[in-house]
C-alpha cells in the first residue's frame, strides 16, 4: 500500500460511516480499491468483491454526486451483492449454470437445459 494510503482510506471509512444516519440508512458507497466496494444496507457497513474486469469504478456525475460500480461477472457463491435487495443473475460455466443474487448473496444453479440470457439482457432463464 502507498504511503499516506492507510490515513487517506480511513477518513474515507469514516465519511461513509457519516454518510449513514443514525438509523443507519447509508447515502454513500465507495470502492476501497480496484476490486472491493464498501456499502451500507441499512443496519451494516458491507464489503462487496467486484471480480469481474470491471472491478469497482466510482465515476463522477453531471450534477457531481458520485456513481460507484461494481462489476460481478466472476462472482463466487457466497459472494456478497449490493443490488438494493433486488434480485439479478447472469450465465456462467458456458451456459450451464446460472449466478445469481438473492438481494444480499450469489447463488449458483445448475441449468440442466442450459442457461440463456433474457431478451432485454437484464437477467438469465435456466431450464
Amino acid at each position: 500500500m502507498p504511503k499516506g494510503s492507510v490515513p487517506v482510506l480511513l477518513a474515507l471509512l469514516a465519511g461513509l460511516a457519516a454518510g449513514c444516519d443514525t438509523n443507519l440508512t447509508c447515502s454513500t458507497s465507495l470502492c476501497q480499491d480496484a476490486q472491493t466496494q464498501l456499502y451500507c444496507d441499512g443496519t451494516a457497513l458491507h464489503k462487496a468483491v467486484c471480480r469481474g474486469p470491471d472491478g469497482c469504478q466510482a465515476r463522477v456525475q453531471t450534477d457531481g454526486s458520485q456513481n460507484v460500480t461494481c462489476d460481478f461477472r466472476g462472482a463466487l457463491a457466497g459472494d456478497e451483492c449490493d443490488v438494493g435487495g433486488s434480485q439479478f443473475g447472469f450465465c456462467v460455466d458456458s451456459n450451464t449454470a446460472a449466478m445469481f443474487c438473492d438481494g444480499k448473496t450469489f447463488h449458483r444453479q445448475a441449468c440442466s437445459n442450459g442457461c440463456s440470457t433474457t431478451t432485454d439482457a437484464t437477467g438469465f432463464l435456466c431450464q
